[in-house]
């Protein structure tokens, strides 16, 4: 016990002896603290970065999707757009008419002189129609025609289906919802295929 106390003497007596344990359990402790965040500073950087990747990967996908052309291009493709679909709203809306649920029936007129006439409409509205998507083939994607001619195709079908009118009424009109349905559910197909073609086109 007097040699530990000789010893603290010659060291400095007691303050200094208990300064320099507490350095020495502080320097263990701040490099325990230290190794720990460390780790997780590691850990955070490593997620930092993979999500950098995913990000990156992202990107370049979308650049390597992109179309890149004119911005003469551009407009006389989205001008093409315009003009088909305006034709093609004008499709529908006679297509919808030849055997509307909420008809107006003209007592003087006959059934086959009303399908007639409605038939007459129809037809002008598909050759217009018809007529834009050909002439402007050239000038956009082949899949937009494809989608555009099977609303067309699926038009000329419900004005074939019109004509037979030598059955019940219940399944004339239950045919002729079925064919609404197709038609406005190819519309909407077409519409998409066209926002998916305008949001992957870049101007060069």
């Amino acid at each position: 016990m007097e040699i530990l106390e000789h010893i603290i003497g010659v060291l400095g007596g007691d303050t200094v002896v208990l300064a320099a344990l507490f350095a020495f359990i502080s320097k263990i402790w701040v490099s325990r603290i230290v190794e720990k965040n460390k780790a997780e500073l590691q850990k955070d950087l490593l997620s930092l970065k993979t999500e950098l990747d995913t990000t990156n990967k992202k990107l370049e996908a979308e650049l390597q999707s992109a179309t890149y052309i004119s911005q003469v291009q551009l407009e006389h493709e989205y001008k093409v757009y315009r003009d088909i679909w305006a034709s093609l709203i004008e499709l529908k809306s006679a297509t919808m008419h030849l055997r509307p649920f909420m008809d107006y029936v003209d007592p003087n007129q006959s059934q086959e002189d009303r399908i007639r006439e409605r038939l007459q409409s129809f037809a002008v509205k598909f050759n217009e129609m018809y007529k834009v998507l050909e002439h402007n083939k050239p000038f956009y994607p082949q899949d937009i025609y494809e989608a555009l001619d099977r609303v067309c195709e699926k038009c000329r079908h419900e004005s074939i289906d019109s004509e037979y009118i030598e059955r019940k009424n219940s399944e004339y009109y239950k045919e002729a919802q079925v064919n609404r349905r197709e038609i406005v559910d190819l519309i909407n197909s077409a519409c998409d295929v066209i926002r998916n073609r305008l949001n992957e086109v870049k101007v060069k």
